[in-house]
């Protein structure tokens, strides 16, 4: 029996797991990215870590060697968190590049320093993209993943927000919104809620980011 650490809340699971051999072991520990198993309820100051398969006890119940595990973990996480914000600036990059073809004379630029946005109810938000025009901006919504166009409409919802808060912002802010990897049946919800709302889209093909749909100047770049 095999018991995860729990690091977050107190929902424990146990994984009963059956090991045949020395390979079959090692194969296990290689997946879950730990030195090895600790056996629950060790009472000694410094438990034994089993790393052979010849350590362990039959029937005995296990846990994963904590430090090891974490320290996995917080290497995924890490590299997780950088490819989200490595998304979020080519996303940004793209939508600065498109509003600045379309409207010059605006002076679009990108504006890290803007992200982070007083809510209605006065609480903090950050956006994935905010680019500052002279009297226009866009405010972009960036996501992995989505099922629905539930973030089409959050974005619009939010942009209309914005204009009316006290901030850095001018009065006219429009939407823009990427995905990364929408469900497949969404794909319909998430195109007629950008149209309706007027957000402008992007998606990637390969390694580049692409207008995928737009309105008023920036729309019409869509011939190019």
């Amino acid at each position: 029996m095999v018991i995860p650490p729990v690091l977050h809340g107190n929902d424990i699971k146990r994984f009963r797991l059956t090991f045949h051999g020395e390979e079959s072991f090692e194969k296990y520990l290689r997946n879950v990215q730990c030195g090895g198993l600790i056996l629950v309820n060790e009472e000694e100051i410094e438990p034994l870590v089993v790393d052979r398969f010849a350590q362990l006890v039959p029937g005995a119940t296990y846990t994963t060697s904590l430090p090891y595990y974490k320290e996995a973990l917080s290497s995924v996480l890490g590299e997780a968190r950088h490819l989200q914000q490595s998304r979020e600036d080519e996303f940004g990059k793209a939508l600065t590049l498109c509003a600045q073809r379309a409207e010059p004379d605006q002076g679009y630029v990108l504006r890290e320093d803007l992200r982070m946005q007083l809510t209605s109810d006065r609480k903090i938000a950050e956006h994935a993209v905010v680019v500052l025009g002279k009297d226009k901006a866009y405010v972009g919504s960036h996501k992995t993943h989505a099922k629905g166009a539930k973030p089409v409409k959050e974005i619009a919802q939010r942009c209309k927000e914005l204009a009316k808060l006290p901030n850095k912002l001018p009065a006219i802010v429009m939407p823009a919104f990427m995905v990364e990897h929408p469900e497949p049946d969404a794909e319909l919800r998430i195109q007629k809620a950008c149209k309706d709302l007027k957000v402008v889209r992007f998606h990637r093909i390969g390694h580049a980011i692409k207008l995928m749909n737009g309105t008023g100047a920036v729309g019409r770049l869509q011939r190019f």
